[in-house]
């Protein structure tokens, strides 16, 4: 009997440890249509952090940062903010 149910024990575990590490970046990713204060919010976080990393002189990190941009759906107001910040980051 214990030598049938360590079978079935492994693989529950492999079964719910199989999604683990998975991202979905689309699901993380709040639409201004439906959810526009969850993606003001969080837009106005990771430009608030472009703007510290700037002012630090971390352009590469400022960089990657202004990178996660490309998977929202910006409103032209945003993406006119964007583009502001990108011009203050010098050229590698």
């Amino acid at each position: 009997m214990k030598k049938a149910i360590l079978p079935v024990i492994i693989a529950v575990c492999a079964g719910l440890l199989s999604g683990c590490g998975k991202s979905n970046k689309a699901a993380r990713t709040p639409d201004p249509v439906t959810q526009p204060e969850a993606q003001a919010a969080l837009f106005q976080r990771t430009s608030d952090r472009v703007r510290s990393l700037i002012a630090a002189k971390d352009y590469d990190q400022a960089r990657r940062t202004l990178e996660m941009f490309k998977d929202y759906k910006l409103t032209p107001e945003q993406q006119q903010i964007v583009d502001k910040l990108q011009a203050q980051i010098p050229a590698k």
